[in-house]
């Protein structure tokens, strides 16, 4: 798979593979007419246009199919299952969630990404 962990997202109760590959930022390009190192960081639809060529490339990658398109994905994606992954994605992680999450990585192999929930089931504080 290369130099990247194996991440997956929820996406209406389903893991899908969700990691950059070079044809996820093909695809960023193709779909939204801009390279992905001119993306914009502020603009959510940029952000998440990117997380579906993401999933889409990593699916196809591993020979599953994703069988969505972008504004499926986004509707699938929002539930409220899968609010809280979106929230941990987009927060930077404290050192003691660093520590733990490269001891759970060096645990598993180093083949996927956890981030523990916090009490109220939200993101980590």
């Amino acid at each position: 798979m290369g130099a990247f962990a194996r991440i997956t997202v929820n996406v209406a109760g389903r893991e899908v593979p969700c990691y950059p590959t070079m044809g996820a930022m093909l695809l960023f390009e193709e779909t939204t007419g801009k390279d992905v190192s001119k993306m914009d960081f502020t603009s959510v639809s940029d952000q998440f246009t990117y997380l579906y060529c993401c999933a889409s490339e990593a699916s196809a990658r591993e020979k599953q199919e994703l069988g969505m398109s972008l504004k499926e994905f986004a509707v699938k994606f929002f539930q409220k299952t899968s609010v809280n992954g979106w929230r941990r994605l987009r927060q930077p992680l404290r050192r003691s969630q660093k520590k733990r999450l490269r001891r759970d990585r060096a645990a598993d192999g180093a083949t996927s990404l956890r981030l523990r929930r916090g009490k109220d089931g939200d993101a980590p504080r």
